[in-house]
């Protein structure tokens, strides 16, 4: 499959502790701008007295800079970034690299694994754990909150899955014996009654949690799945999306919420797949070259898929042969992917990479036919250090998991 309308876009970088730099007296950060063609720039910023006198190097521009945001930009080639410090950095809820984080939709707690194999549900405004969550074997994989806010489920490295009481931290449900390789990514469907569960075995299983049964097996014979993402469709669809489920009699009366949703895959061969859950269809695949570590529903419309060799794809479901655009702008690793309801006019998500970067992208149509990703912010605060999540929560907030063992917490602003 050919890939259409590539971009690679210049990005600037900031060093990761400007915020602290910065409001020195004669403190000085870094900057570099990356471009696809010409040669990379590097530059300067300089807090002359410590307050607003502000000195950059040749080509950059200071436009503004508060006590945790700096905004910069580079004339020449028309670029403007958002750089945005934490609001806070917590590093005592785990002692290694954190591999998987939600937060709860009201953003007041958060879960997170780690590599040391600890699960733990601690508060977002304090860091401070809350609950211990023991009976894993092994590490876990992910890890996420149910809609209702207190109640949690993990899958990990030991082919099970668990719900948690996030309120006093027992285990209610233990999911095991059918998947054989590690859970890889959990979805939720509307309430909760029904979860959707992918594993590096290469299935999709559909389970009720009342009952800890497995209700159908949605995929198989697949690579390793390493993602999903779960949506429910809209009536402005293709009218393949809208398919009516046959032999309603056959259902169990155990599956709920399942007649209108989509649910996309993405595999370690590089395929992104999209699935009608309760018709058992599959509405369509795309193979994308590399492997599919990431993607998310940016819209009703718009999925992202983010590879490993650092590629973005915007897939639009009208239209499924190939991607619309695929920006190559970083050969960093893409391992997250969250949507975002920051960019009001315009759809956003968020992307984690292997390099540090964290940054919030939102698709830009020029015209009818040509489209690319722009980026409107950009978290500062890893050094280098992987971005293993990035979750949104409703309050505004958003936090990263990062390799070096610490959670941040940023405050960003609506645009």
């Amino acid at each position: 499959m050919s890939i259409p309308n590539v971009t690679r876009n210049p990005f600037m970088v900031l060093q990761s502790n400007w915020d602290e730099v910065l409001w020195q007296n004669n403190g000085k950060a870094w900057v570099y701008l990356k471009h696809p063609v010409n040669a990379t720039v590097h530059g300067d910023i300089t807090n002359v007295d410590g307050q607003s006198n502000i000195r950059v190097a040749e080509g950059f521009k200071v436009e503004t800079m508060e006590k945790h945001s700096i905004t910069l930009s580079f004339p020449q080639y028309c670029l403007t970034i958002n750089f945005i410090a934490p609001v806070a950095v917590f590093s005592n809820i785990h002692k290694n690299n954190i591999g998987a984080m939600d937060v709860s939709i009201g953003g007041g707690l958060g879960v997170s694994a780690s590599r040391d194999e600890t699960l733990v549900i601690w508060d977002t405004k304090s860091g401070s754990v809350r609950r211990k969550l023991e009976g894993h074997f092994g590490e876990v994989e992910c890890c996420n909150f149910f809609p209702s806010g207190v109640v949690v489920i993990s899958g990990g490295m030991d082919t099970q899955m668990k719900i948690w009481s996030a309120e006093d931290g027992t285990c209610a449900r233990t999911i095991s014996g059918v998947h054989k390789r590690p859970i890889r990514c959990i979805a939720i469907v509307d309430k909760g009654r029904n979860i959707i569960s992918c594993s590096a075995d290469g299935t999709v299983r559909l389970w009720d949690c009342g009952s800890a049964s497995e209700i159908a097996c949605l995929v198989k014979d697949r690579e390793e799945i390493n993602c999903c993402s779960i949506t429910t469709i809209t009536k402005d669809l293709p009218k393949e999306f809208l398919c009516e489920i046959e032999d309603t009699d056959s259902r169990s009366e155990l599956e709920v919420g399942t007649e209108n949703k989509l649910l996309i895959i993405g595999c370690e061969n590089g395929n992104i797949e999209g699935y009608h859950v309760g018709c058992r269809k599959q509405l369509f695949s795309l193979q994308l070259q590399n492997p599919v570590n990431c993607c998310c529903f940016v819209n009703d419309r718009l999925v992202a898929a983010g590879c490993q060799n650092g590629t973005i794809h915007i897939i639009d479901l009208h239209e499924t042969s190939a991607p619309i655009l695929t920006d190559s702008s970083t050969e960093s690793h893409v391992l997250s992917m969250h949507p975002s309801n920051i960019c009001k006019d315009q759809p956003s998500f968020w992307v984690g990479f292997a390099n540090g970067r964290c940054a919030l992208m939102k698709v830009v149509a020029s015209d009818k036919r040509s489209q690319s990703l722009k980026i409107v912010h950009e978290l500062t605060g890893p050094d280098c250090d992987a971005v293993y999540e990035v979750t949104e929560a409703n309050d505004g907030f958003v936090y990263t998991a990062c390799r070096d063992g610490s959670v941040r917490k940023y405050k960003c602003p609506s645009s």
